[in-house]
């Protein structure tokens, strides 16, 4: 599982095809966090419209996406852990 592999990402939680994780770092957590507009903006420069509410992930899937579209969305959530500055 990706918070297994990543230090920065915990609690990953599912309900549905909903899936939420927390990006933990030195910085300031919850709905506030700083590194919300910074994730946004990291997604979106790799095509991805994913939903981070300050420090946490959101992956809110459409029916129709295939497995491999998935995919790229759960590595550039890797990518984002394993590449941006600690407190970007």
């Amino acid at each position: 599982p990706l918070a297994r592999r990543c230090r920065r990402l915990a609690r990953p939680r599912q309900c549905g095809t909903i899936a939420a994780i927390d990006w933990q770092d030195r910085g300031e957590q919850g709905y506030g966090a700083a590194i919300g507009p910074v994730l946004k903006r990291f997604f979106l420069e790799r095509g991805l419209l994913l939903r981070p509410l300050g420090s946490v992930i959101y992956l809110l899937p459409p029916f129709c996406l295939s497995e491999e579209q998935l995919d790229r969305a759960y590595d550039a959530i890797e990518e984002a852990a394993t590449t941006l500055p600690a407190s970007a």
